[in-house]
């Protein structure tokens, strides 16, 4: 029960591999790519327009015909908005972490994403390699982050609302649909 006193230096980073970080970064963003792409599986509309153009591409390789060029830009349309919606929330939160850590006089680790499986919330782990130099400056470090990311958040989640409430009934059959129950 007697207190002890640590003695470390400046430099609080772990060593990590470079290769390993990427790789993992990479599997985040594949699976945060899968689950965009997903939620148009339940949407009959699209499925059958993506199935249909499969079957055109399928037919023209297996016939030996090259240069058959499948229009699916329409999906990526679809598709964009939504990796958007998903990717500047965790944006806004990494550049916060990094604007209070400047302020505050402390270095941090590039951010390494941590893959989730059920959904696509990109995880960041940013180790410090400074320590700082207040408590406050780390506080700040820390709560800027999230705050950040929220906001963001609120505000995609007002103006897809808003634009899901505003949607014509041809376009709203190319909306996406995500399985509440799991």
């Amino acid at each position: 029960d007697n207190p002890v006193l640590v003695i470390t230096g400046r430099n609080l980073a772990p060593t990590t591999n470079q290769f390993l970080s990427s790789g993992i970064t990479s599997l985040s963003f594949f699976l945060a790519l899968v689950f965009a792409v997903s939620t148009w599986g339940a949407n009959d509309v699209v499925m059958d327009r993506l199935t249909q153009a499969n079957a055109i591409a399928t037919e023209a390789a297996r016939d030996g015909i090259s240069g058959v060029n499948v229009d699916v830009n329409w999906f990526n349309e679809l598709l964009t908005p939504l990796l958007i919606a998903i990717g500047t929330p965790q944006l806004a939160s990494e550049l916060s972490h990094l604007l209070f850590a400047k302020r505050g006089g402390f270095k941090t680790t590039p951010p390494t994403v941590l893959p989730l499986l059920a959904l696509p919330y990109l995880s960041f782990q940013t180790s410090l390699k400074t320590s700082p130099k207040d408590p406050s400056s780390l506080f700040n470090y820390a709560f800027a982050g999230p705050a950040a990311g929220m906001l963001t958040s609120a505000v995609f989640f007002a103006v897809g609302m808003q634009l899901t409430l505003t949607m014509t009934p041809a376009a709203l059959e190319y909306a996406p649909s995500v399985p509440v129950a799991f």
